[in-house]
């Protein structure tokens, strides 16, 4: 084969490379609507493309016919495979009938037939010539058959044309935007051929429909990546979402609103259709974290994953609720996944559920009065058997009644559900037989006591399971004022003690954790220290020796907010020395307050020095932490001051420890939160101080857990006082 390269062939060429490219670019995302048509319409262009190559440089005048014949096979198939595309993106879930299918193929077919079988007919072209000299392009002379697929296939055409610019006037604008690049796309190649068919000299008698698919293969690659062309395509939008009550947004991945149904503006409070449709075009294009108000914006923002880099992304939908002008909205964000590995987006369902949770908190409130009457009026349960049971078998903790003898004759639905066995195997057994031998103690204490009694243990319920179990029994007095039986609630805690162990098994496994690595940094930190260093490397390890204290102190203040929330906050019980806990303080951080330039300062002591009750490393802790706060706000030179007292009140003698600074004081807006966990307020950061924001809190765990409290009295911040500084007060109960 001789191979001709002119400009037209070139461009042919051109055209069948890139409408190969889009063709199995969209044979890959062949499962979302219009890719699989739109793979076969650019197999077609290639074909048909690559047959005028091929037609162009075959040496005889039969091979170019053959090449041409081959050609009507791609040429045939563009318009059905349009229509099909434009069906697909803007009506996916049309499904076309037989018949239907039939008049868009029947004349392809039947054309491309008569193209195999022209010599004997003609009725498809009559005449053969050469374009021009170089006898390299063929011009075929128009049968009568030539016009009917023409007429044909530009019917498909106009079709295609009318969903595609209907679509692009309904849609919003994201919508719109893809429905324009596909018209766009499919415009210069069809301006071309009716060019061609209608003044084919103008063109040089070539055909140039071929090529302009060039620029129609080069629009469509660029939507496929740009715009993401086959990423959201609207479904029935008009039949579905319009119609229903709930909120409904379409969010694409980067968050912002692409489409909304009515229902949205009437939840964000629109009246009126007007307002409503107003409404609805102010919120598209708009990120939903800012044009949802409040805390409901505030609530999508925190679930909406960042954009995804590459296939990384969770398919996870998240839910939950957030107040709006007095109502409450349900929120569901769910994300919009084909079966291939994407995220095109996430759908956002909204609705009012103020009246269910007003009637779940109704609900609520009176079981929980029911629980309480329960536990009040247990004398009057036989007198009142009918209404009793309707009372019991709504609470929701298992509630059993045995006799004196702790024989059970009654077990409401929620013990049977949680022991596993029914009420008529309960009834006439004893407690212990039901729940196990662990509840032995529960009958014997409760047998011999007129006390309520409870307690935390595991039962094993019918199955052979354990459960961790909260049970409560209390004796049922009788006429004559003895105990008649006994009344016991079950409640499952299993949850709660998994916590429990959670935590503890936190706890046992933390220091080895996170002391470990530190300690080996110091380790590392001391012996670099013991070498010659160059000045700069030098600061560099004071900087990471100041960063490893940072840490340790930080794991020691988690550890110390970990043991105070699992309840371990004191060890020890003895009297405790108060004049003696602060000369222990005295010692520590005087080095720390000469370092920084301040006076550590003690008023003199009572002559009989109080006395408390507790742990007095757990007191020394609580008091440096105040001590240490007042070093670090406290710019030099100044003074910092402790003083004990004994201070009468309410009939009550206490022990007060006062710690003083001369430092800026606390703003007014900051002093009720600076016992908060984690809050550091602004001189924190304008001084530089390092700390966790938990040395207060835990202060006042450790104080609280003696039967005391931390008071606060703080002068505003200059120039508006001329006395600043801050005073932390301990008061203890004193012996």
């Amino acid at each position: 084969m001789d191979w001709h390269l002119s400009p037209y062939v070139i461009g042919v060429a051109l055209t069948t490379v890139l409408s190969l490219g889009v063709a199995f670019s969209a044979l890959q995302q062949r499962d979302r609507p219009g890719g699989l048509a739109l793979a076969f319409l650019m197999f077609a262009v290639a074909e048909w493309a690559g047959c005028y190559v091929l037609e162009a440089n075959a040496v005889t005048i039969p091979l170019k016919v053959l090449w041409s014949q081959v050609a009507y096979i791609g040429t045939m198939a563009t318009g059905p495979c349009v229509l099909h595309f434009a069906m697909a993106v803007t009506r996916p879930r049309r499904q076309l009938s037989l018949i239907h299918l039939a008049l868009i193929w029947a004349i392809p077919a039947i054309t491309v037939v008569l193209a195999f079988t022209n010599g004997s007919h003609h009725l498809i072209w009559d005449t053969l010539t050469f374009a021009d000299d170089s006898h390299r392009i063929l011009v075929y002379g128009r049968g009568p058959w030539f016009f009917v697929p023409v007429v044909h296939v530009y019917v498909l055409l106009a079709f295609s044309t009318l969903l595609l610019v209907g679509a692009a006037r309904r849609f919003h604008r994201l919508y719109r935007r893809r429905a324009l690049t596909i018209l766009a796309a499919a415009l210069p190649p069809w301006l071309l051929n009716g060019v061609y068919i209608a003044f084919p000299s103008v063109l040089g008698r070539l055909d140039w429909t071929p090529v302009a698919f060039a620029v129609t293969g080069a629009l469509l690659l660029w939507s496929l990546g740009e715009l993401q062309l086959l990423e959201l395509v609207p479904v029935a939008r008009e039949h579905v979402v319009e119609s229903i009550e709930y909120g409904v947004m379409v969010l694409d991945v980067q968050g912002r609103i692409i489409d909304v149904n009515p229902a949205v503006g009437w939840l964000l409070g629109a009246r009126g259709n007007t307002e409503r449709r107003r409404s609805e075009r102010g919120l598209v294009g708009r990120r939903a974290a800012e044009a949802l108000p409040g805390a409901l914006g505030d609530a999508v923002a925190s679930a909406l994953p960042l954009p995804p880099a590459g296939d990384s992304w969770q398919d996870v939908a998240s839910e939950g609720e957030a107040p709006l002008d007095g109502r409450t909205i349900a929120w569901r964000l769910t994300p919009l996944r084909p079966k291939v590995r994407s995220q095109p987006g996430h759908l956002l369902l909204l609705r009012d559920v103020t009246v269910q949770r007003r009637a779940h908190t109704a609900l609520q409130e009176i079981n929980t009065l029911l629980e309480l009457r329960v536990a009040e009026r247990t004398a009057e349960i036989r007198a009142e058997k009918e209404r009793g049971d309707t009372i019991l078998r709504s609470v929701s903790d298992g509630i059993i009644m045995t006799d004196r003898d702790l024989y059970v004759v009654y077990a409401n639905p929620a013990f049977t559900d949680l022991t596993g066995y029914t009420v008529e195997e309960a009834l006439g057994c004893t407690v212990d037989m039901i729940l196990g031998t662990e509840a032995r103690p529960v009958g014997a204490r409760a047998y011999v006591g007129e006390e309520p009694w409870r307690d935390e243990m595991q039962v094993r319920r019918k199955d052979g399971r354990f459960l961790d179990v909260a049970l409560t029994f209390a004796p049922v007095s009788g006429e004559a004022g003895d105990v008649a039986g006994y009344v016991g609630t079950v409640r499952d805690v299993s949850q709660t003690k998994a916590l429990d162990r959670a935590r503890k098994s936190f706890l046992d496994n933390i220091s080895h954790q996170l002391r470990t690595p530190v300690m080996t940094l110091q380790l590392y930190a001391h012996l670099m220290g013991q070498t010659a260093l160059p000045d700069p490397n030098r600061e560099y390890l004071t900087a990471m020796d100041a960063q490893i204290a940072w840490l340790n102190h930080l794991i020691q203040d988690i550890l110390e907010v970990a043991s105070i929330d699992s309840g371990k906050t004191l060890s020890t019980w003895v009297p405790v020395g108060v004049d003696g806990l602060v000369d222990n303080l005295v010692t520590r951080f005087t080095p720390l307050a000469e370092q920084k330039g301040l006076q550590l300062v003690v008023s003199p002591v009572p002559e009989e020095a109080p006395k408390v009750m507790g742990d007095a490393p757990r007191l020394v802790q609580a008091l440096g932490e105040l001590i240490e706060n007042a070093v670090h706000f406290t710019p030099a030179p100044g003074v910092v001051a402790l003083k004990i007292g004994v201070v009468t009140r309410a009939d009550r003698r206490w022990a007060t420890i006062a710690v003083s600074d001369t430092g800026a004081g606390i703003p007014a807006t900051e002093q009720p939160r600076v016992f908060d966990r984690f809050f550091r307020g602004g001189v924190a950061d304008t001084l530089q101080v390092p700390g966790t924001g938990l040395g207060l809190s835990i202060a006042k765990a450790i104080v609280g857990a003696h039967g005391g409290e931390i008071t606060l009295a703080c002068a505003s911040s200059p120039p508006q006082s001329e006395t600043p500084g801050t005073t932390f007060t301990v008061w203890l109960p004193a012996i």
